[in-house]
């Protein structure tokens, strides 16, 4: 992606994300132009997916110990992952 897009939030990428899909669907493009939405929609997914990812693995999780002390903590591989295991510590 160009350096313009790399500066692009989350929701500025789903949007044009959506604008590309959308015109794809409408049909009636030459093929050329149809492989090149494809390519930049291809872009916009995987730089959604990155960001997404960067987000996760920001997120932290506030857990009580057995002396009901609160701390935060960082979420593992496997919480960032998408299991949901339901052991919190």
């Amino acid at each position: 992606m160009s350096e313009e897009n790399e500066k692009m939030t989350f929701e500025e990428a789903m949007n044009r994300l959506e604008t590309v899909v959308a015109e794809m669907e409408q049909g009636g493009i030459p093929l050329e132009e149809m492989m090149a939405k494809y390519e930049q929609g291809a872009k916009l997914a995987k730089y959604c997916q990155e960001k997404l990812a960067t987000l996760r693995k920001k997120m932290e999780i506030l857990t009580v110990d057995q002396n009901n002390n609160t701390r935060w903590r960082e979420m593992t591989d496997e919480e960032t992952s998408g299991s949901r295991s339901g052991n919190m510590e």
